[in-house]
């Protein structure tokens, strides 16, 4: 399995707010459901260095949902909207995801 990158997991959280109730999911409930979407490798369960109780998984899952003015943000690409504590896909984030048959 190799180490979980960041595109990657812009589409698995994208995976999971589309499969949860109004498309809506928080920050916790990704982290608490990603790896029932993708297996974790050695690398991806290290310690994080910056976040303290975090695995570098959720790290880079968390900088998915923190990124949003980068050009790659699931947000300024209209896949995502950001709600108070997660994010809610939109209209465009469910046509990508059936157009790679993620969902």
């Amino acid at each position: 399995m190799p180490k979980l990158r960041e595109p990657e997991a812009r589409l698995v959280a994208l995976r999971i707010a589309a499969l949860s109730p109004n498309g809506e999911v928080s920050t916790a409930e990704i982290k608490e459901k990603f790896p029932k979407y993708r297996s974790m490798s050695p690398e991806d369960l290290i310690p994080s260095t910056t976040r303290s109780n975090e695995h570098k998984w959720e790290q880079i899952v968390g900088n998915v949902i923190s990124h949003k003015n980068s050009s790659t943000s699931i947000f300024k690409k209209g896949l995502a909207e950001r709600t108070l504590d997660g994010i809610k896909i939109t209209n465009l984030g469910l046509s990508v995801l059936k157009a790679k048959k993620l969902i």
